[in-house]
């Protein structure tokens, strides 16, 4: 059983994603949830207990995972109740970091909500930054929507799915009985398909762009494909920056090794192709 602390009311979201991700795919590839609540005797302090799942403490095979995370995407993405916009319809977290994903939309307007609900706790854990005030009007204003914006514009259009919005490692593991892969611990919300996977070439996330690769075998690169690259840097990069809060946040101490928004992350990814 899991202790949550601090955390406010999160219980019945994380159950909500827990059901969401396993409703979509026929494979049982996520421990569903027994029971939930708040603890009585402390209402800040929550408990989330899901069935018990033997696991070996590795990452499954990748083949398997790659296939089982695109389906996921695509029956999610063709579900007759799926919706039409961009968020989730009640408030969700990342470990600790609530996330704002209000309904929207555009996948651009929702992506910027979230965004900055980073950045609003980034301030709280860590406080003012001037170097982070510096960087952020001309990331939001014009890096997301150059990147995200052409995904909906000219003709093109893409579809939510259900994200799980948390690959790392930390998250994945192979069914012991079965050999098959396991994730848990989403942070779910309805996105870009692509976001599950710019995530995986995050600094520290032991997955890297071979995984990358291999789900595109599974569902194909999203129009304009001139912008991928770039467009999972975003991803990469903003992952990088929720890492930084959460961990901050829970500490309330500066991690000497990540500084806010380091824009020098993008372009040391810069040049590193997908299909190389």
């Amino acid at each position: 059983m899991a202790e949550l602390n601090g955390i406010p009311k999160p219980v019945q979201a994380e159950s909500n994603q827990v059901l969401i991700v396993d409703d979509a795919v026929a494979e049982q590839g996520i421990p569903r949830p027994v029971a939930w609540g708040t603890y009585k005797s402390d209402p800040n302090t929550h408990f989330y207990l899901c069935e018990f799942m033997d696991m070996i403490e590795e990452l499954p095979d990748i083949r398997k995972f790659s296939a089982m995370l695109a389906k996921l995407h695509h029956n999610s993405m063709a579900d007759i109740d799926a919706p039409k916009e961009f968020g989730f319809h009640v408030m969700t977290h990342e470990g600790s970091m609530y996330q704002d994903i209000s309904w929207c939309k555009t996948w651009e307007e929702m992506y910027a909500c979230r965004f900055q609900s980073f950045i609003d706790q980034e301030r709280v854990s860590q406080g003012p930054s001037e170097e982070l005030e510096e960087i952020l009007p001309e990331f939001i204003s014009k890096i997301i929507p150059r990147l995200l914006r052409p995904l909906g514009t000219h003709g093109r259009t893409i579809k939510p799915v259900a994200l799980h919005a948390d690959i790392w490692y930390g998250n994945l593991a192979t069914n012991a009985a079965t050999g098959e892969p396991v994730y848990f611990d989403p942070s779910v919300f309805w996105g870009h398909n692509e976001c599950d996977v710019g995530i995986m070439a995050t600094p520290g996330y032991r997955l890297g762009r071979h995984w990358m690769r291999e789900y595109h075998k599974f569902f194909p690169i999203s129009a304009p494909e001139e912008d991928y690259e770039d467009r999972n840097l975003l991803y990469a990069h903003v992952s990088t920056t929720e890492n930084h809060s959460h961990w901050s946040f829970q500490s309330m101490s500066v991690c000497p090794a990540c500084t806010p928004l380091d824009m020098s992350f993008m372009e040391s990814r810069r040049g590193q192709s997908i299909r190389g």
